[in-house]
């Protein structure tokens, strides 16, 4: 007949336990995790930043690779980029903060002060010369 030792038993047992309670703690951080992306997501499509928005969102439903998927978003943000330039693509959200600025005093001289640079600026430049010569092709 065998022996039979409990510590070894117990043993066992607590170190299962130990190691399902981690994989719970895992899994909470990365429950926690997806649930702020997908409010930032939410920040991101109101300030009118769709595009990281849709990213933020694939990410927080773990889809990294088909239709929508991580991998997609970022190939179409990288796409856009090269066709339109980057302020083209935040232009919805550069109104919109704008218009958020425009809301208090401190906003509002922040704006006016970037307006009297720009206007001085302006002065400064001189005007572009054209160039006399017609566009020809020589071949």
């Amino acid at each position: 007949m065998e022996a039979y030792y409990p510590e070894t038993t117990m043993g066992w047992c607590g170190v299962v336990a130990a190691l399902v309670l981690f994989f719970l703690f895992l899994w909470s951080r990365r429950e926690d995790r997806r649930t702020k992306a997908m409010k930032a997501a939410a920040q991101f499509r109101a300030w009118g930043i769709d595009g990281i928005a849709d990213l933020l969102e694939a990410y927080a439903i773990g889809n990294y690779l088909g239709h929508k998927s991580v991998v997609r978003t970022i190939r179409k943000l990288v796409q856009r980029a090269q066709e339109e330039s980057i302020p083209v693509m935040f232009s919805k959200a550069t109104g919109k903060l704008i218009n958020y600025k425009l809301q208090t005093v401190e906003g509002r001289e922040e704006i006016a002060e970037k307006l009297r640079i720009a206007e001085d600026t302006a002065k400064l430049e001189k005007p572009a010369v054209e160039d006399p010569t017609p566009d020809v092709d020589i071949d």
